[in-house]
């Protein structure tokens, strides 16, 4: 265990280290004027390429500018020259005249030739006569499939200019709204990054936790090191970022991401790991109810350190805190909720005290044929994970579209203020607190299986109601936003409350399927389904809107998604309660005095 934790954090540090490293660390720089011509570098030093390799066509001083004379005789600037220093360089030198492509091609062709031949073994790259780049082995293989793609891009959003349009986020706005949908596919695969580290990491740091014995637990030793690593490295993401230092703060998130992931499986393992089977339902609906207290705890700070505030200000009138007090305070709670929980939770006491009441909830799991570790998994088990997996990664492809989206759809198509999202925030949190609050009461009732299905049914009718909000139309904001529709705020209750009552069963569903040890694993199998569709949905969906072009395919592609799973969730999966036996009255005396 020790030399598993030794290990992640030398590797993270490692990769602080070379983030951080000075970008011209180990660049060659050579004055093309002393070679007499440009200088290329081709892998084994700089080559100079001979001045004569150049197109001589630039020699014949058309592009030279002419030096003409007042009536006193000084010098007088040329009229093109004049214009061209007030174009895209804004007052820099004047820009060369554009080439053709044929003209790029053969500038390219006779420097290449000039240079030395690629060492053998080594992959390279080429500009065709078509203007198209192309290489051999695995580079040729991933330009190929990468040209087409950024071809298209630049050709669909690619403007004739001399200046950087939408240099603040009104200009943006008021830009072409088609521009702002091709690119959507883009925001995706950003916001999908994280989610791809999660889907790795999450079920290593499971199936390690569940193998790893200490006098303090199992879970609470990666619960403690990667709750403080985290809190510790988590204050220099916006100092980086203030600093305009990139290769930090990519450094810094990096390591934030890699040691939240370490903790976050087996947090959410320790509640199965202590709490009988039939009760982990309502454990599981008080968990989430403290997550959504931490989120509207943060969304308040948010009303009061405006983040637009900071980012529309000029740099010199940036005020670092506003950005940088959020990270702090958000480390202080970590450290203080780690120790808390440290001091509260003895692992091992805990599971010799709860032995008897642990093999009475296995006794009475919701299960289709009883759990053997010393067997394999049952074939009717094994169906019911994969069903339940299934649906719950088809509406995760739903929630998280939604999650990723929601800020520009109501930007750029419902034309309304940003803040609104916080409202939407506000308002589906306490639904889904209501939601998490009667969950575990509605699944004793009607089972944990037709609680989802109620909350995956209640979802999608929320979700068709989307799909007929339309902008108001009616101006209220300074900028010319129009007001907010009421139809989302119903849309957001709805949803918050149906997921809250999704989410708050199918964790403990899965974990039924799985003995005390393999809990961290069978979570990693439950987050391995979330995180791929998190990582999926975001890029899918950019696509969609831009072959689309239309704001409203959003909820239609959430609607879509969750009918699926509330299929596949219903007909696939069996509604087994938890069984009843003799002295389940026992159950009623955990955690009162002896």
């Amino acid at each position: 265990m020790k030399r598993i934790l030794a290990l992640i954090m030398v590797l993270a540090m490692v990769f602080a280290f070379a983030a951080c490293k000075s970008k011209d660390d180990g660049a060659t720089t050579t004055d093309p004027s002393s070679a007499g011509g440009e200088v290329i570098d081709n892998g084994e030093g700089s080559t100079p390429v001979d001045a004569s390799a150049a197109d001589n066509t630039e020699a014949g001083s058309n592009d030279a500018s002419e030096v003409s004379t007042d009536a006193s005789g000084k010098p007088v600037e040329a009229p093109s020259q004049a214009a061209g220093s007030q174009g895209g360089s804004h007052g820099g030198k004047t820009p060369a005249a554009a080439k053709t492509v044929a003209e790029i091609v053969a500038d390219y062709v006779k420097a290449r030739k000039a240079t030395k031949p690629a060492p053998a073994g080594k992959q390279t790259m080429a500009l065709g006569n078509n203007g198209k780049i192309t290489g051999d082995g695995g580079l040729g293989g991933l330009l190929k499939v990468a040209s087409p793609i950024i071809n298209n891009v630049l050709k669909k959003n690619s403007t004739d200019t001399d200046y950087v349009p939408a240099s603040s986020h009104a200009d943006l706005k008021a830009s072409d709204p088609n521009h702002i949908l091709h690119v959507q596919w883009i925001v995706g695969i950003i916001m999908a990054c994280d989610n791809l580290a999660a889907l790795i990491l999450l079920p290593l740091f499971g199936r390690l936790s569940d193998r790893t014995h200490t006098k303090i637990g199992k879970r609470m030793p990666y619960i403690l090191v990667g709750t403080f690593v985290s809190a510790v490295a988590f204050p220099f993401i916006p100092l980086f970022f203030h600093n305009n230092n990139i290769a930090g703060m990519v450094a810094m998130m990096a390591i934030v991401l890699i040691f939240m992931m370490m903790y976050r499986n087996p947090a959410v393992a320790l509640m199965p790991d202590i709490t009988p089977k039939p009760l982990r339902a309502k454990a599981n609906g008080i968990i989430n109810i403290m997550g959504y207290i931490g989120g509207a705890f943060a969304t308040v700070l948010g009303l009061f350190l405006v983040l637009s505030s900071y980012i529309n200000a000029p740099d010199a009138e940036r005020n670092l805190w506003v950005i940088e007090l959020p990270f702090i305070i958000a480390s202080v709670l970590m450290v203080i909720s780690a120790l808390v929980l440290f001091a509260t939770i003895k692992e091992n006491k805990i599971e010799q005290e709860m032995a008897e009441e642990l093999a009475l909830g296995e006794e009475m799991a919701a299960v289709e044929t009883p759990i053997d570790d010393d067997k394999p998994m049952s074939k009717a088990n094994k169906r019911m994970l994969l069903a339940i997996l299934g649906a719950e990664f088809l509406w995760f492809m739903s929630d998280n579209a939604l999650g990723t989206y929601i800020g520009n759809y109501v930007i750029y198509y419902l034309n309304s203020v940003s803040s609104a999202t916080m409202i939407l925030t506000i308002l589906g949190g306490l639904a889904s607190v209501i939601g998490f609050a009667t969950a575990g009461s509605i699944a004793e009732k009607i089972g944990r299986k037709w609680t989802i299905s109620c909350g995956l049914a209640c979802t999608l009718v929320g979700l068709i109601i989307m799909c007929f909000a339309t902008p108001t139309g009616k101006v209220v904001g300074a900028r010319g936003e129009f007001a907010f529709p009421t139809l989302l705020f119903v849309v957001w209750a709805i949803k918050g409350f149906g997921m809250a009552l999704v989410h708050n069963c199918s964790f403990p569903m899965v974990v039924e399927l799985c003995s005390s040890k393999k809990i961290g694993r069978f979570t990693g199998y439950y987050y391995a389904a979330s995180m791929s569709a998190q990582t999926i949905t975001p890029v899918a969906l950019g696509f969609v809107l831009d072959a689309t072009m239309a704001w409203r395919t959003l909820p239609v592609y959430a609607s879509i998604l969750t009918a699926a799973s509330f299929l596949v969730f219903t007909l696939l999966v069996k509604n087994i309660k938890a069984k009843k036996v003799d002295h389940v009255k026992g159950l009623d005396a955990l955690g009162a005095d002896d």
